[in-house]
């Protein structure tokens, strides 16, 4: 998505290898989302994968107005306003008497949070990085690797779901795995490509 609105929008080109990156990016990202229906051999995209789509598109939006923000804003700025439109955007949706009630009441609550807290101090930094890459780069190029995480992800969730089985709600078998390593692969060679 970034690749096809950076083009019209930003002026951006794409010669036959970033096509044919972008086709197997794509491609990688279908065969992620396979999965077999139980009790019968169908093979169908997961129920999530038009939601994502939905989401990627979103942020090749987002991708694309970061681009043209930072061109005329400094870094700062830009984090500054993209920080404030967040926390506006979530209190929105979350800020709920039973969604605090929840909190309240949640079991291991200093432990949960901690954890929390965590992740989105590793989401800021990475949020931080992906904002310098945008703004130092081509903004096709800087999105494309970015979207290795699905490569960390698996890994990590390889890792977890090894030591720690019923922490993540993923199971995995030789097919499942197979799959995402030929998609994760295909990705991975868009990038690189």
């Amino acid at each position: 998505f970034v690749a096809l609105l950076s083009m019209p929008l930003l002026g951006e080109l794409l010669g036959f290898w970033q096509w044919l990156a972008i086709l197997a990016t794509v491609t990688g990202a279908i065969l992620i989302s396979l999965q077999r229906d139980s009790g019968t051999t169908k093979t169908r995209l997961h129920k999530s994968f038009f939601i994502l789509l939905t989401a990627a598109l979103m942020s090749a939006v987002s991708n694309i107005g970061y681009k043209y923000a930072l061109e005329t804003l400094s870094f700062w700025n830009m984090m500054s306003v993209t920080g404030i439109c967040v926390v506006i955007v979530i209190m929105f949706f979350t800020l709920r008497k039973s969604t605090l009630v929840e909190l309240k009441n949640l079991n291991q609550r200093n432990q949960k949070m901690a954890l929390t807290v965590g992740n989105q101090l590793f989401a800021a930094v990475g949020a931080s990085l992906s904002f310098v890459a945008i703004a130092n780069g081509p903004v096709a190029l800087a999105t494309a690797i970015m979207n290795i995480r699905p490569a960390f992800i698996f890994l990590f969730s390889l890792a977890l779901n090894r030591f720690y089985p019923n922490f993540i709600n993923e199971r995995f078998n030789r097919r499942t795995i197979l799959l995402k390593i030929i998609g994760i692969a295909l990705i991975t060679a868009g990038v690189v490509i």
